[in-house]
């Protein structure tokens, strides 16, 4: 089972930007949710292929500087006290977390959770720039077959048009390092037709993967973030799709703990 949540920077609904330097505000947040979220990352680990992967994840805190006269935030080289509590709890649980191992460039990062030495980081082979807080590659050590599972965190603004050129260029790179069976999941920021991001998309799912929930018969309106938009995806080679089933946990988002949904494949 490979599990996919954006969490927020674990501040259930709340817009981070609103909340960037109020430390305080932050961490209150996540004391009161904690049990709860860890509670529910432990819940998606049984097996030993069980994968969950978070993005957005707070890890370093913001600094404040003054930029011609304005109040202004930076990272900080300073873990925040979240992502510690976050890594005691997986080293109480007997569980890894792997990270993009890349030269930082944001607050928040996606990383994954599993037991240990169960996925490993495959070299990325390609350049993302300044979205290399936003992917992780991974190889499945336990299947006999070569599996790779990409945890994807697409940017909304900005050099957009990089991110999805280095999506192809890692896609051929996996195919080149025989990975057959592969795995994109996270939250691709993509909806409405005719946008740039939608374009971008589509000449992704023509290298060769399919969208599992629009594939297994459900509605591109099932929305699975907050605005009422389905921006959470999993895509996987074409030749596999039949080997996984798709669902989707609401219950996380309705229930105010994220402003996303979980996506959730399993092949059992």
């Amino acid at each position: 089972m490979i599990t996919s949540l954006n969490v927020n920077n674990f501040l259930g609904q709340k817009e981070w930007n609103e909340l960037i330097g109020n430390i305080e505000e932050k961490e209150r947040i996540w004391e009161k949710n904690r049990e709860y979220l860890f509670s529910y990352i432990k819940s998606h680990i049984n097996r030993d292929d069980d994968l969950v992967i978070l993005h957005e994840v707070p890890y370093v805190y913001e600094t404040r500087y003054n930029y011609r006269g304005q109040l202004k935030y930076k990272r900080s080289n300073v873990r925040c006290q979240i992502y510690l509590q976050l890594l005691e709890f997986c080293k109480s649980k007997k569980l890894s977390i792997l990270y993009p191992e890349t030269v930082e460039v944001s607050y928040f990062r996606t990383i994954a959770i599993c037991y240990d030495k169960k996925y490993s980081n495959i070299n990325l082979g390609v350049v993302f720039e300044e979205y290399k807080n936003r992917i992780l590659v991974l190889k499945n050590n336990v299947t006999e077959i070569k599996q790779a599972v990409v945890g994807v965190h697409a940017p909304s603004t900005g050099n957009i048009d990089n991110y999805w050129k280095s999506l192809k260029e890692l896609h051929s790179h996996l195919e080149l390092q025989g990975y057959r069976n592969k795995i994109f999941i996270g939250d691709f920021n993509v909806y409405l037709p005719g946008t740039c991001q939608k374009k971008l998309f589509f000449g992704l799912l023509s290298e060769g993967l399919v969208d599992m929930w629009i594939e297994k018969g459900n509605s591109h309106k099932d929305a699975t973030f907050e605005k009422g938009t389905r921006i959470d995806y999993a895509l996987v080679s074409d030749g596999i799709y039949n080997e996984f089933e798709i669902y989707k946990d609401d219950d996380i988002r309705k229930d105010r703990y994220s402003d996303h949904s979980a996506v959730i494949i399993s092949n059992s």
